[in-house]
């Protein structure tokens, strides 16, 4: 990962909705540099069979509307109810888990999402220390019950699908690049901002993600480029993912750039910057 960045001053800080383009950088950058070596990681899934309305009230009804304006309403709507209530029960689990796991947990990654019925749910990745994990399907257990107890106790039908674990690493090991291309799957990364869809409001979510505890990272070395190299650089990227609609729109002006994998391909693309026998039609590697 390789990146520059711009300080251009303060100013009223302005509500937080959804992903923002340096959030989801920043968020890319975290996930990107997690260190797994030797580690169990487990994904966790948090959803609502019922929207946490903080009245418990719910009153969709629009007289001789068409369903579209229905569901408008209702998205728009729910967003707006369900954002405090969930946050106080992501907290209150959050608690819970670090009472349970002190011993074993070694950090943890959040992240909100919203269905498209207006319904949020959350991503919360788990780094245990080394292989102290619990079983897995004792853990799958406790998460269901204990997210259940804080939601909707009593609730079967949330007890059965309201929350899931998956195991992403286990003792013999997984592909890094692999691993980190599903996490970054399901958590989502892609920048955007809650709107209501009936007005066009921008929505206030706060916070869409956070870290807990001492999440372990890992930097393998650190570059130093002048500013033609960083450009003869970005050409290079750009030339090696062609293909790919991300890496073939770089260029030096952005304020930093993710590119998945062992490090060899970044390795073998930095050879030669800096010599004077380097020149503008250095042949870049396959």
């Amino acid at each position: 990962m390789l990146s520059h960045h711009v300080h251009t001053g303060g100013g009223i800080r302005q509500p937080i909705s959804g992903l923002s383009q340096a959030s989801a950088s920043k968020l890319r950058r975290v996930l990107a540099s997690i260190d797994l070596d030797g580690r169990v990681v487990d994904l966790i899934s948090l959803s609502y069979h019922r929207p946490p309305m903080s009245s418990g009230v719910l009153d969709l009804s629009v007289p001789s509307a068409s369903p579209q304006s229905i569901y408008e309403r209702q998205s728009s709507f729910v967003i707006a109810s369900c954002v405090i209530p969930a946050k106080k029960h992501l907290s209150s689990w959050l608690k819970r888990f670090e009472r349970s796991f002190a011993r074993e947990y070694k950090a943890l990654l959040w992240k909100m999402e919203f269905q498209r019925r207006g319904i949020p749910h959350f991503h919360i990745l788990i780094v245990w220390k080394g292989m102290d994990a619990p079983q897995v399907d004792l853990f799958r257990a406790w998460v269901s019950s204990s997210w259940t107890s804080i939601v909707a106790p009593s609730d079967q039908l949330h007890l059965r699908f309201g929350a899931d674990v998956w195991r992403l690493l286990s003792p013999s090991g997984l592909d890094r690049t692999r691993l980190l291309r599903y996490i970054a799957k399901r958590i989502g990364t892609t920048p955007g901002r809650v709107v209501d869809p009936s007005t066009g409001e921008i929505v206030s979510t706060g916070r869409i993600w956070g870290v807990r505890g001492d999440l372990p990272t890992k930097v393998l070395s650190v570059v130093e480029l002048s500013s033609d190299d960083h450009v003869d650089l970005c050409r290079r990227l750009r030339r090696w993912g062609r293909v790919s609609p991300y890496l073939s729109r770089l260029t030096s002006k952005w304020a930093g750039f993710l590119v998945q994998g062992d490090g060899s391909r970044i390795s073998q693309l930095l050879q030669g910057l800096g010599d004077a026998t380097d020149g503008p039609d250095a042949e870049v590697p396959p």
